[in-house]
Order: structure tokens, then sequence, then C-alpha cells
């Protein structure tokens, strides 16, 4: 076959083959090729002659990089090529190889016979480094390139990911990820289940729980609200790359509020984490004896003294006073891992504190919380905690916590709180607290019946028998009244003889009677010695709470209610 048609054409293709590696004639419309001239590696892609179709296939497995596949594809697209060739005598366009290198193809109308294209050349060139960019009309897809390029001599993958569809694009892919992940991206699949399968067959188990966590919707949402971008790093399972550390940079690419769209991208970060733990290692030998005797004063501490690393969770330091806070054993395989070691922390208020602390800024201020601990022997330990961010010299974050035990200044706080509430003599609730119950009752609009009651005759009873054994009497008065009434309602001495209570449950009179009589019946038959046949007797004044009224309008009008019923010998309670 003659594929060299006249001598202008051969000068031609002369020329661009100096410039081009590889030159194929293409005819049209059968799209059979020949090849004029191709370098070794295309060589042994392509065969000398054959169906164009099957060169594109060989070209797009081989030559072309993953996000380019596509584009590389529809500019060959067979249905279009003779109209674009007829507007243009020259097409081209520019992709990435797999080794991070730019190609440009193009296409030149060889000949038309009566306004039908008869042939066409292919030119490939591998290197267009020194060319001057002259198509004016892809300039800006040119730059988008060209910051994937640079992208990709940081990060080995990029992709672009819709959390709402559960859908995710890959922007960018190359040599540096291993074939067997790079696999897995590229097959069909929901974002959401591309993660669960990479991090099961590629992420070590220690950091399995970890990476599932930082990838559930809602924490990633959360935590771009709070930064625009963040990155974490973890290890991979044992590759025949050697590949040990990466790390996953997380960048918020929304447009609104509604939306959740963000790119991620992936890079081998073996090189830093080396030159990190080279910084540590010689820090750690400089200095080995300060660290010791820090150590062990830590050790020494009584109260809790922990820090760990808020990416990898990994523990820095952690003293014995936090085991014996929580009351758990001290083992090595727990004592690396802060996620690991909270799985032991059964208590929740500890494990809302650490949860807390994931929220913390390193410029926030320290964070403090107050939690209890039961023991396994049933004592309750109060603990108070704080927690603060700090930078360390390797960019990296480290949580600080620390934890004192509280439980003799609770306990001395609780002690006072009850005496100060308390009546010392009956030990009920005093006026001054229920005073401020009643003030919160009045505020929430609940329903119920106020009563005021005395006892009768009792100035005499002190004056007969002696102030002892009237204070035996206030203190049945006070029991009974606790007895009659339920835990919910709420009963206090007013001071000197008078009580006073509150009954939510309460609704009518007649159940306020029963209730009375109950209790005036048990303090009747009450047994005090020094009395004979005397008996101890009540007057009781009662108001049904209306929703105007306040403490000192409750208390005046049951007031007025005890003294008429005073007045009546025969009447116990009044309205």
């Amino acid at each position: 076959m003659n594929i060299i048609s006249n001598q202008n054409e051969l000068d031609f293709l002369n020329s661009a083959l100096e410039m081009y590696a590889c030159v194929m004639k293409v005819t049209y419309p059968d799209f059979h090729y020949t090849m004029i001239k191709t370098n070794e590696k295309a060589s042994k892609i392509f065969k000398p002659e054959g169906d164009s179709r099957d060169v594109l296939n060989a070209m797009i497995e081989n030559l072309v990089a993953f996000p380019f596949k596509k584009e590389v594809l529809e500019f060959f697209d067979t249905k279009t090529v003779e109209k674009r060739l007829t507007e243009k005598k020259v097409i081209s366009i520019e992709y990435l190889r797999p080794d991070n290198g730019w190609s440009i193809i193009s296409i030149s109308a060889g000949e038309f016979h009566e306004g039908k294209l008869q042939f066409f050349y292919v030119f490939v060139q591998t290197s267009y480094k020194d060319l001057e960019r002259y198509n004016k009309e892809v300039e800006y897809s040119k730059i988008q390139k060209d910051i994937a390029f640079a992208l990709s001599t940081k990060y080995i993958s990029i992709y672009h990911v819709d959390l709402d569809k559960d859908l995710y694009t890959i922007q960018q892919i190359t040599t540096g990820l291993r074939k067997d992940v790079s696999q897995l991206a590229q097959k069909p699949q929901s974002f959401s289940q591309a993660i669960k399968n990479y991090i099961k067959f590629f992420v070590i188990p220690e950091d399995q729980e970890y990476l599932t966590e930082t990838f559930k919707k809602n924490q990633i949402i959360e935590r771009l609200k709070r930064e625009k971008s963040f990155s974490i790093r973890y290890k991979v399972k044992p590759n025949p790359e050697n590949q040990v550390y990466f790390e996953i940079n997380f960048v918020d690419a929304s447009s609104n509020e509604n939306e959740h769209i963000l790119v991620i991208s992936w890079r081998c970060v073996d090189d830093v984490m080396q030159r990190d733990l080279g910084y540590q290692n010689l820090l750690k030998l400089t200095l080995d004896d300060t660290n010791k005797i820090y150590h062990e004063v830590l050790k020494l501490q009584s109260n809790g003294i922990m820090a760990y690393y808020s990416d990898s969770k990994e523990i820095v330091i952690i003293n014995d006073a936090i085991y014996k806070i929580f009351d758990i054993v001290k083992t090595d395989k727990d004592k690396n891992n802060i996620d690991k070691l909270k799985k032991k922390w059964k208590n929740l208020e500890a494990k809302v504190f650490l949860e807390n602390i994931e929220n913390l800024e390193p410029s926030s201020e320290p964070y403090s919380f107050e939690f209890k601990v039961r023991h396994s022997d049933g004592k309750i330990i109060n603990v108070m905690a704080q927690a603060k961010i700090i930078n360390s010299e390797f960019n990296r974050t480290l949580t600080l916590i620390s934890m004192v035990d509280i439980t003799d200044k609770v306990l001395i706080e609780e002690k006072l709180r009850y005496l100060s509430e308390t009546d010392a003599l009956t030990e009920i609730p005093n006026r001054a607290y229920g005073e401020s119950k009643i003030k919160e009752i009045v505020q929430q609009q609940k329903e119920g019946i106020f009563c005021i009651l005395d006892i009768d005759n009792f100035k005499n009873i002190n004056d007969s028998f002696g102030h002892s054994q009237g204070d035996t009497i206030l203190k049945v008065v006070a029991q009974t009244l606790k007895k009659v009434f339920s835990e919910k309602d709420l009963v206090f001495r007013l001071g000197g003889d008078k009580f006073a209570v509150f009954a939510e449950n309460i609704k009518t009179q007649k159940e306020a009677e029963k209730l009375f009589s109950k209790f005036a019946n048990l303090v009747e038959k009450a047994d005090f010695e020094f009395f004979g046949d005397f008996k101890v007797t009540v007057s009781v004044g009662a108001v049904f709470k209306k929703s105007y009224d306040t403490f000192d309008s409750l208390y005046l009008k049951a007031d007025e209610a005890m003294y008429r019923c005073k007045k009546n010998e025969n009447q116990l309670l009044s309205f």
C-alpha cells in the first residue's frame, strides 16, 4: 500500500517526524490506519496497521492517566472527526500520562475530494514542555490540568465527594497509588461503601475504628463547620511498595450551608513521619534523663495526668492515678491508645467528658467537667477533670487532661448545703429552703394545695411540761407530716410551732380533709408519756393555688384560714 501520495506530502511528513514520536495515516471513513513512525515504547503497543479504534483502545489503556481517559476518548469521536477537520485543519488535545508527564495528540486533515474527507494524520508527541501554548481556546483547561499535575506531586489521589448523595468522582490518581487500591477506587460504588472496603482491606486493624469514626457523615460535617479543612494520619497494611504512613486531607468545597461537598486527597507521608520520628528520637536521646525525672514526678502525683495526640489517639503519657481513679487494671495493651483505654471507662459521664473534648480548639480555654465514678467495692468517687488542646512542636495537636479526686470536697459541700437547708431540730427542710421551692412552683405554674398548720396551745405545753417536751412534740409532728405526705410533696418548718405543706396531687377539698384527718389521728395517738391523757391537736389552714398566686399571697390566705380554724375548736381544716 502506498501511504505517501505526493512529494509535498512527503516533505510535510519528514518535517513532522522530527517533532512527533508517533505518526499514523488513517483512511476515512473505514478508519484503517497505517503506522508511519513509532518510538520504541509505542511499537510494543501498536501494530503496524489495522483498525484505528484498536489503536485508540490500546492508547487509552496504556498511555493515558485515569482522569483523562474519557476526554481522550471523546476527542477521537468518529462521528464528528470529519466535521471538525472541515472547520479546523488541525485539532489537538493534551492529556496526562500515567508517569505524570504530559503529551499532546494532533489530528491533521490529509485530503478532501469533492468535500469528502479521504484520509487524515494522527501525530503523538510525548512531551511538549518547551512548546509555546498557542491554543487560546483551551487555555483555561490547560491551567486546570497544570494544577492537577502540581497537586499530583503531593497527593497520589484526589476525590470530589458529595456526602448527601453518597457519591464520589475521581479527580486524580497517579502511579504512586497501589494498584489494588486504584482498582478498588475505580470500581463503581457508593462513597461510604468504597471507604468501608478501603478501611477493611488496606488499613491496619489498630486504626480501622479510628478511620471508620472519622469518615462518618455527621462527624465530617460537624468538623468542617468548625474548620474549613483538616487532616488525619494512619498506618496501612504491609504492601509491595513498603508504604506505611498515609495522610488524608479534607477540604470543604460546599457553595452553601445546605450542601455538603468536599475534596478528599490522599498522600503517603512516610518521609514526613520518618523526619518527625527522627526528631522525636533525637529529642528523646537528648532529654532522656530529664524525661525520666518528669515521668517519676508524674507517677508520684496524686492527680491523674494524661496526654495523647488528638489525631492518632496515641497516648504520650499517663500516670497511675488515672487507673486508680477509674478503678481499672493497668495493662500494656491499652496504654498506647486512648480509644482502647476509653472502652474500660464504663462511666457514661466520663465518656461525655471525652466526647466534649473533641470539639475544643487549640486556642480555647481549659474545659472543666465534674462526674462520678463507682468503684467495684461500691464506693462513689467524685472527679473534677480539666482538658486543654495545644499544638506540639511537630505541628500536631496534643490533648492534655488532669483529673482530681474531689470526693472529700463534695462531701463537705453537701454537708454544708444540708445544714443550710435543714431545720436542725426536726430534720426537715427549713423556711429558707421551703420558701425558695414554693417560688419555683409558682414560677412553673404548678397546681396544688398550700397548707399552714399550727400546734394548738403550744405555749401552754412549753410552760407546763418544759421546752424539751415541746421539742419532742415538734419532732413527732414533723416526722408524721413526712409519713403522711409523699416524697414529691414539699414539707417544711416555718418556725416555732408552724409547719407548711405544698401537695401537688391534691385537687379537691375532700382529698385534703381525708389526708389531714389521717395526720391528726396519728399525732393524737402518739405516745407522749409525760402528757398523761392530754392529746396534741393541730389547726390547719389551706388554699388551692391559683395561676396569679405568689408565695406571699399563698402564705397570707393559708395563715388567715388557719386562724379561722383555731376559733372553731371542732374544726381541723379551714379553707
